[in-house]
């Protein structure tokens, strides 16, 4: 059995799988913050939270910018890479990097839609805003 959907479909299918975002809980670092030391938050429902409409809001922002770089594609190349960035304590993302790689266009596209990204929801911790650490992956993946 053979279906054939037409292009918009396909883009959009593409759009829906293509931030499959990996699931599950990873190391969470629950110490108090110290000056000094970055809080680092790796559970991503957590720290999806702070992006502005959590969890729906930062999937909806991915959905609408990102998008498939066609050398990439051509080459049907696909992976999650990983960003990691800072978020200071007025929201603005800072210390952009990528901490695993799939190839060099897939990461520019991940970092070129971070840096589009709207402040995020500043941490407070024992009544103080602190910066902190967050790696989100960005699934890229072929239909």
């Amino acid at each position: 059995m053979s279906i054939n959907l037409s292009k918009d479909i396909k883009s959009v299918l593409l759009k829906v799988f293509f931030f499959c975002f990996i699931a599950g809980l990873f190391f969470i670092n629950n110490s108090f913050a110290q000056p000094g030391k970055l809080k680092i938050i790796s559970d991503l429902t957590e720290g999806y939270q702070h992006f502005p409409g959590g969890e729906i809001g930062i999937f909806q922002f991915l959905n609408e910018n990102v998008r498939y770089p066609s050398k990439v594609r051509q080459k049907d190349i696909s992976g999650t890479v990983w960003v990691s960035f800072v978020v200071d304590t007025t929201g603005n993302l800072k210390d952009i990097h990528i901490n695993q790689s799939v190839d060099k266009d897939l990461d520019e596209e991940a970092i070129r839609v971070v840096n589009l990204m709207p402040k995020w929801i500043p941490l407070t911790e024992n009544g103080k805003l602190i910066e902190y650490q967050f790696t989100m992956p960005f699934r890229f993946k072929l239909q």
